[in-house]
């Protein structure tokens, strides 16, 4: 986020501040999905088979939600830990989780995640190089655009950072909506950010960007973005999150489908003291009746200051 101060600073009367939240223009869908993260809806490695092709400790132990179990490759650099989720069952998923609860030093270093429908041909979905050694007792993310359906999916390892490698936790991940960026229906610039969320989505499943520092809206009177959606009438809202536990929220009534249209959350009965330390902002369904496609652009918020310029 940034902000742009925009006004005459030979002016008396005041200048117009805005404040650019965030403007949409990632460079790719996993830099939106990174940014703009969706409630989990599936963990998919549940049912299936896991399978490894080196283990020391069993291949299942890194699939049963168990924190304190794990599966070990001994030997060798390189090897796969791979998950079948059964005949008729592939599916798509938009990320995968890793954990440990001990041992990080005996990590996965470099590695290619990757779905196949016929175990022999494999399509690469993610790729990380020289992973530094895992930070015990916190789960990582790592979300892509969403996949084709697959059946099967592994993780094949390249480099390991010990000669022994463990891997505690391993999820393959769907999530309740799909973030994406959309560079051929945007209101400024060239891209805007894309939620699907699909008939099956949970109600009130939620969308959050966090923002980090937190963004300071003392004084300000407004938020205002652009929007449009497949789908007129309130199936969504808007929030905005403070640290302090304050969410101020707005649901926008869409007029008109597949339009652009512009929504304002007014501020100015907020105090200050509920609006200085903005941590997050938070999308969330609440219609799921019919799949709702929703495109924001352009989130900034627009005060008049006091002052004489400058800035």
């Amino acid at each position: 986020f940034f902000y742009i101060v925009r006004g005459d600073p030979s002016r008396t009367d005041g200048e117009i501040l805005m404040f650019v939240l965030d403007d949409m223009e990632y460079p790719t869908d996993a830099a939106a999905k990174a940014a703009w993260v969706s409630t989990l809806g599936t963990d998919l490695a549940s049912g299936g088979t896991a399978s490894a092709n080196l283990e020391s400790q069993p291949a299942s132990n890194a699939f049963d939600n168990i924190n304190t179990t794990f599966w070990q490759k001994n030997g060798g650099s390189t090897g796969w830990l791979k998950y079948d989720l059964g005949e008729g069952n592939a599916a798509p998923c938009d990320g995968y989780s890793v954990y440990y609860n001990g041992n990080g030093h005996l990590s996965i270093k470099s590695w290619q995640f990757q779905g196949s429908n016929d175990n022999l041909n494999w399509d690469t979905l993610d790729t990380q190089i020289n992973h530094p050694y895992w930070t015990n007792g916190v789960k990582e993310f790592f979300w892509f655009g969403q996949s084709s359906s697959y059946r099967y999916y592994r993780v094949n390892i390249t480099q390991v950072n010990e000669t022994n490698t463990l891997i505690y936790e391993f999820e393959i991940l769907r999530q309740d909506m799909v973030v994406s960026v959309d560079s051929s229906i945007f209101h400024e610039g060239s891209k805007s950010l894309k939620i699907v969320a699909p008939q099956t989505t949970s109600l009130n499943a939620t969308v959050t960007h966090t923002l980090s520092p937190t963004f300071n809206l003392t004084g300000q009177t407004d938020f205002k973005f652009n929007v449009r959606s497949n789908r007129t009438g309130s199936n969504f809202k808007i929030g905005l999150h403070d640290s302090g536990g304050t969410t101020t929220e707005v649901t926008p009534n869409i007029t008109s489908a597949d339009t652009w249209q512009e929504v304002t959350l007014d501020l100015s009965a907020v105090s200050d003291a509920n609006k200085d330390a903005i941590d997050s902002i938070i999308y969330t369904q609440l219609n799921a009746d019919a799949e709702t496609t929703v495109y924001m652009d352009y989130m900034r918020t627009l005060s008049e200051d006091e002052g004489t310029g400058g800035g």
